[in-house]
């Protein structure tokens, strides 16, 4: 099966990219909101995010719109609409051993990521839906292009939402 035409079990989005889905004082010019917004409003299917990118979001929330506490709320209100009504689950790696934390120290050093961003490769490789492969297999959406090549070196899918096309 070609990527073009892979079944997607599981979409992970990233703190930048439920960032994206979620801040309302964005605009619509912002790189890659429009096409994120009409990839999440168009495609069936389950999209998740890790317990430490829902944090992570509600710290870019609380940055970005620190002096504006009216546009907080709503995002907050938003966020906790989006996870707690299922559009967006949370999923996490239940280690089950020290490979695991171990593969995360590995994955940390090499690409110099930040904690998120390592867990949510981590959890891609070895989460719930890690034995799906070729042509149903998870993707991460990121519009951090070095977590988005480090995802792919590690032999995860990834979308750049920025610069590159929509999966699918």
């Amino acid at each position: 099966m070609e990527e073009s035409q892979a079944l997607r079990v599981a979409r992970y989005l990233d703190a930048s990219a439920l960032a994206k889905l979620i801040l309302l004082d964005c605009s619509d010019e912002e790189p890659g909101r429009q096409v994120l917004l009409d990839y999440f409003n168009n495609k069936s299917g389950q999209f998740y995010t890790t317990p430490t990118c829902f944090a992570e979001t509600i710290g870019v929330i609380d940055k970005k719109l620190s002096q504006k506490p009216f546009k907080r709320k709503e995002a907050y209100e938003k966020l906790n609409e989006m996870v707690w009504g299922n559009s967006v689950k949370l999923d996490d790696v239940k280690p089950k051993c020290a490979d695991i934390f171990d593969e995360a120290k590995r994955i940390f050093e090499t690409y110099n990521l930040g904690f998120s961003d390592t867990m949510q490769i981590v959890t891609i490789m070895h989460g719930n839906f890690s034995p799906f492969c070729a042509g149903s297999q998870s993707i991460l959406i990121t519009a951090d292009k070095k977590l988005a090549n480090a995802a792919r070196e590690e032999g995860a899918d990834a979308w750049y939402c920025i610069e590159e096309e929509p999966p699918d």
